[in-house]
């Protein structure tokens, strides 16, 4: 009879510890985070970088982004600044449940002809008096000579590079006067064209 009340007093010991309960399982195709993503190319001559903006919908509780190749700068579900490449983006939820998507930025194209847009610039800024006109070789050479379009082909990449630098930092061009942003873009788009004779 003592072994009885034992067991008595034991067995609703032992089920009040045990918790033979499941967790509920998460369907996460159905209740998970789900995402779709819209992509902006880097325009032609920007200075910037592409966006990728994130669209979430469903899942439970807060959702943690992440972006591989881990660059960029995350503002209100937007990814900018982003150089060309491929991107995949990940999201999760507090159950844990993943959902990813990859895009694209890559650099528009935009035809710019060195006849209609880019020598009309040149020669109203650089081939000036005293600077790329061919008047002063002993400064520059004959090879900067901007009238002659192919110093203009050979020194593409130099002219790119200056005319893109800080007005404030040395070796900046135009020496005198200043460019738009939309010049700079058209020279910009020219150069990284390949600098054509169209």
């Amino acid at each position: 009879m003592k072994s009885a009340s034992i067991c008595g007093l034991l067995l609703p010991l032992i089920m009040a510890c045990s918790d033979d309960s499941e967790q509920p399982v998460i369907d996460c195709n159905s209740s998970g985070p789900k995402l779709t993503l819209s992509a902006e190319n880097i325009s032609c001559g920007s200075l910037g970088g592409g966006t990728i903006q994130v669209h979430i919908s469903d899942g439970e509780g807060a959702m943690k982004l992440t972006i591989t190749p881990d660059t960029g700068v995350l503002d209100n579900n937007i990814y900018s600044e982003l150089p060309e490449g491929e991107y995949t983006i990940s999201v999760s939820d507090d159950n844990d449940c993943v959902a990813q998507s990859m895009a694209s930025i890559s650099i528009e194209s935009l035809t710019v002809s060195y006849q209609n847009d880019v020598k009309p610039i040149i020669e109203t800024v650089c081939t000036i008096s005293g600077c790329h006109n061919g008047d002063n070789n002993g400064s520059y050479g004959q090879n900067r000579n901007w009238l002659v379009f192919t110093n203009v082909q050979n020194n593409a990449f130099n002219i790119k590079t200056r005319i893109n630098r800080d007005p404030s930092q040395p070796g900046h061009m135009p020496k005198e006067g200043s460019l738009s942003q939309d010049e700079i873009a058209l020279i910009t788009c020219w150069v990284d064209g390949g600098a054509p004779d169209n």
